[in-house]
């Protein structure tokens, strides 16, 4: 994604490169924190914390503990997550009427989601659901790693994860057949 020349030169704090890093991942790491954040003015709050945080850390990027991109998005999600904090967003618990197990039936369904009518889908569900399905299911971490990075214990991560998906079958399953593409 971004050439080594360029990361180097922003260690070494070169301007230029400073401004070609973030001509190129700008479009990467808004799309990920529109993911988190639905109000505008926040979504350019995160994305100004993210890019300050990666200019003021990049010292400490290593490529061989890992890809730019990760350590990047890494980066992008906490800072969303940090500005729907800050303005006080951020509510896990959301209750619903009925305990669901994990189903089954609603991940195949979202599988044959074409991207924009899953950010569609994903933009209904409350914030603490959407924040913990986005975390386990877009970037891959494990409940371990959703509970250190929310702050919230493991047990409530499995919890809003279930809760999210239960939620996507209970208020959106049965219109998933008008977003299906094909």
């Amino acid at each position: 994604m971004v050439p080594v020349h360029i990361i180097e030169g922003c260690k070494r704090t070169e301007q230029d490169s400073f401004r070609d890093c973030y001509n190129i991942c700008a479009p990467y790491v808004y799309s990920i924190v529109k993911q988190y954040i639905s109000d505008q003015t926040w979504r350019k709050d995160a994305m100004q914390e993210t890019f300050a945080h990666v200019f003021s850390s990049i010292g400490t990027y290593n490529n061989k503990l890992g890809k730019f991109n990760s350590w990047l998005s890494t980066i992008a999600v906490r800072q969303s997550i940090d500005v729907l904090r800050k303005n006080k967003h951020l509510n896990y618990i959301v209750p619903i009427d009925d305990e669901y197990d994990l189903p089954d039936v609603i991940l195949p369904k979202i599988n044959k989601l074409n991207t924009e009518a899953f950010h569609k889908l994903i933009y209904q569900m409350p914030i603490g659901y959407k924040t913990v399905f986005l975390l386990y299911f877009m970037e891959g971490f494990t409940h371990g790693e959703i509970s250190s990075i929310l702050d919230i214990s493991t047990n409530t991560s499995k919890s809003q994860l279930n809760r999210g998906l239960a939620w996507l079958h209970k208020n959106v399953g049965h219109k998933l057949k008008e977003y299906i593409h094909g």
